[in-house]
Formats: C-alpha cells, structure tokens, sequence
C-alpha cells in the first residue's frame, strides 16, 4: 500500500518560492530546501522528481500569483490600476525585505543558461505585458493616456519600470522613494 503525502503541497511550494528567492536556484542546495519545507529527502523526490522540477514548479506557482494579481488590480480605471500596480510592487519589495522577486531574480540567473527558463520567463513577460497594454488601451480610449506612443510601446515601458522597482528592491531603498518612481512612471502616460 502507498504511503500518502505527509505534508502541505502548497505550504511546501511557498517555502521553496521564498528559500529560491532567498538563494537563488544555485546557491540553494536540497539541504536548505529540506530545511526550509520540512521535509525528508524521500518525500522531495517523491512529490517532484529534483531540485530543478521542485524549482520548476515553484517558478509556475510564482508566476500564475503575479499574473494573477495583475489582471485584477486592472480590472479598475486603467489610471488608478496603474498607479495600484505599482504599490503592490513597491510594498512587495517591503514585505519581501530584500529578497526581490523569484521571476526577475531567476531570468537574471539562469535565463541566458537554461532554454527551458528563458522560455517561461519570456511566456510570462507577454502575459504581464500584455495585460498593462490592454489597460492602457482603455484609457488610451478613455483619453487618460496619451495616444501618440502605441499601448504596446508603452506598456513594454511600464514593465521594464516595474522589474527595474523589483530589482532596486533587494537595496532596501526607502519605501516612499520607490513609490515616488511608480507615480512618476504612471504619470509619463498622461496626456
């Protein structure tokens, strides 16, 4: 008879997310995955074959939560989920205190050495992209937005600020300072 799983999946996943983000994928070893999930060397392998699957997973995980959370916090006006983006950026940088995000953090890493993470990372790159392009296409409509630059122009812009935000993150910079970067970048679609 199989044994059944004795841990919490998704507990484990978040662990792996935030000892990944912590470590990054080389510098953390499955000694400090084990530690950090609670688990036994047995189970990991069990439940996702490697390190590299088990990392693999976690950065899908990572990845839906962000789109996730984009395409609601732009379900409002185009203008004020904008600016509400960029707030959730710079108070993930707080809470995260340093530890930057595990998307950005992993393209810097290992994109230009794995084909398979450049590929994700660049799926999820369209989808964040493509979601604030659809945001600024309605107020592009809307007239709260200029129309001089197309949406996609603008949009690959409002990214690039927003993983640089991430990035500048891990320095601990003051939180008033990076939310000052945010409206300033909201602010360069008006009209």
């Amino acid at each position: 008879m199989p044994r059944h799983r004795e841990f919490d999946t998704d507990q484990a996943l978040e662990a792996a997310i935030r000892t990944f983000q912590d470590k990054g994928y080389q510098g953390t070893s499955v000694s400090d995955l084990l530690d950090a999930l609670g688990i036994q060397k047995g189970s990991l392998y069990k439940a996702w074959g490697s390190k590299r699957k088990l990392f693999l997973t976690a950065l899908d995980r990572y990845f839906r939560q962000q789109q996730a959370g984009l395409k609601a916090a732009l379900s409002e006006s185009p203008k004020a989920a904008l600016h509400q983006v960029f707030e959730y950026t710079v108070s993930r940088c707080v809470l995260d205190e340093g530890r930057g995000c595990l998307a950005v953090n992993s393209c810097v890493e290992l994109a230009q050495l794995d084909e398979e993470i450049q590929r994700l990372s660049d799926e999820h790159v369209s989808v964040m992209v493509g979601a604030i392009a659809v945001a600024i296409q309605r107020g592009q409509r809307d007239g709260e937005f200029r129309t001089d630059v197309p949406a996609e122009v603008l949009a690959d812009s409002l990214y690039t600020s927003i993983v640089g935000l991430l990035a500048r993150g891990r320095s601990l910079i003051p939180q008033e300072r990076l939310l000052a970067i945010g409206r300033l970048a909201v602010e360069s679609l008006e009209r």
